[in-house]
């Protein structure tokens, strides 16, 4: 029986055709849709207590299981091993998607880790996309810290796309408009 694709729950491309969140895809068109994104590498994210995919909807799927406790972080061997794991599905032109039971938490973290290696970014900025684009991502502070600790771990390896800037000013946007418009009160945030 020929099944059509759908989505799976939650799911997201955090870099288009390369990287993807998720919750558990489940069913056999879950996996379907997968893999007519090429999507072709799952890192699945399990606790103790759950076996990730069902052996039945795998597939033709590359499935790889990282046991974390649910809302803890992931180890730096972890974060470490999942970027080592991004670049070879980089360079084998296959796209990744990260999932686990809600596709958030611990997916999160290694995701941020993975952004921090490429973009070459503060922490901060990383931490402030990923909850731009996806508010769930991060569910407590010890997994924002593994991402700190994870750039702090990578950065003397790494030029950094900040070091050269001082000042607002030597930034190729205008700024001018910071030193002249006075920032709300808080008064003013609450009527808003």
């Amino acid at each position: 029986m020929n099944v059509p694709p759908s989505m799976p729950p939650y799911f997201q491309w955090i870099i288009d055709k390369r990287l993807a969140i998720c919750a558990h895809p489940y069913h056999a068109s879950h996996i379907r849709y997968l893999l007519e994104q090429r999507i072709q590498t799952v890192i699945s994210i399990n606790d103790s207590h759950s076996s990730g995919m069902p052996n039945h909807t795998r597939g033709e799927l590359r499935v790889h299981n990282i046991y974390i406790p649910d809302g803890a972080a992931p180890s730096m061997e972890q974060c470490q091993q999942f970027v080592r794991s991004m670049d070879i599905a980089r360079q084998r032109g296959e796209g990744v998607v990260v999932e686990c039971t809600r596709g958030k938490g611990a997916t999160g973290v290694l995701v941020g880790c993975y952004l921090l290696a490429i973009w070459q970014a503060p922490p901060d900025y990383v931490v402030n996309h990923l909850r731009l684009i996806r508010p769930i991502t991060l569910e407590t502070t010890a997994q924002e810290q593994q991402i700190i600790d994870f750039h702090k771990a990578i950065a003397p390896s790494q030029r950094h796309f900040y070091n050269d800037v001082n000042e607002p000013d030597s930034w190729d946007i205008d700024t001018s408009y910071l030193k002249t418009t006075p920032l709300a009160t808080t008064n003013q945030l609450s009527l808003a």
